[in-house]
């Protein structure tokens, strides 16, 4: 893997520790409304746009309006907590310093909305080592689906193979398989599977230890430059 140009971040599990939270909500709603909602369900809907989860919740409803009070239940619970508490993950501010000292530019593709991804970036003290967003408002298809991916490269107009996409869940990972981005795993509620693997993820424990072999091929890049003539 040769130092990016270009870095494209999940934000929910991936930048910020938002995981957990959502996933109890997910149950928790699930349960006050009546609806069997397991923790492989409920982890199925993770790094996923509410409207492509909405699909999937219609058939446990009469009507698609109690679709909406169910998510909106969901997000209520999910905003309760985030207003007390919330957190980078460990290494992220690190990590977001040396891409800027090493002149990478750096992207959020999240299927979370935008205004909602830009207040807790700021909250966090991460927005301004932000070049760009790019979220739910800005694709019309979720992820596992390339599109978010496509449009973060079309927009620093990098290709491809110079670019980085770092993630926490099989859908994100597999999207950037679909666009043919290299990729970087940071494990946070799945652990890695065989899946994940044959589709050629590199693994790391946390933003710390990616940070750690980011910098070792940018060391590397700079002695390869000051030995040409």
């Amino acid at each position: 893997m040769r130092p990016p140009r270009l870095v494209l971040f999940d934000l929910d599990g991936t930048l910020i520790d938002t995981e957990p939270t959502s996933l109890e909500a997910w149950i928790s709603t699930g349960r006050e409304f009546g609806i069997p909602m397991t923790h492989k369900m409920a982890c199925g809907f993770i790094g996923r746009t509410t409207a492509s989860v909405r699909d999937e919740l219609l058939p446990y409803f009469e009507h698609e309006g109690m679709v909406e009070e169910f998510i909106e239940a969901k997000k209520k619970r999910c905003r309760s907590v985030f207003e007390r508490e919330l957190q980078a993950k460990p290494g992220a501010k690190t990590l977001l310093l040396h891409l800027q000292e090493w002149k990478v530019d750096v992207c959020v593709a999240t299927s979370s909305a935008r205004g909602r991804s830009q207040e807790f970036l700021r909250r966090l003290g991460l927005w301004e080592m932000i070049d760009f967003l790019v979220g739910a408002e800005d694709i019309s298809r979720s992820k596992p689906d390339p599109e978010i991916f496509q449009t973060c490269l079309a927009h620093a107009k990098v290709p491809a193979e110079d670019a980085l996409v770092v993630e926490d869940a099989y859908h994100g990972i597999l999207a950037a398989h679909r666009a043919g981005i290299p990729c970087v795993m940071i494990p946070d509620l799945l652990a890695p599977t065989e899946p994940i693997e044959e589709l050629g993820a590199t693994v790391y424990s946390d933003l710390l230890v990616l940070d750690d072999a980011l910098a070792k091929q940018f060391t590397a890049l700079t002695l390869e430059e000051l030995k040409q003539p």
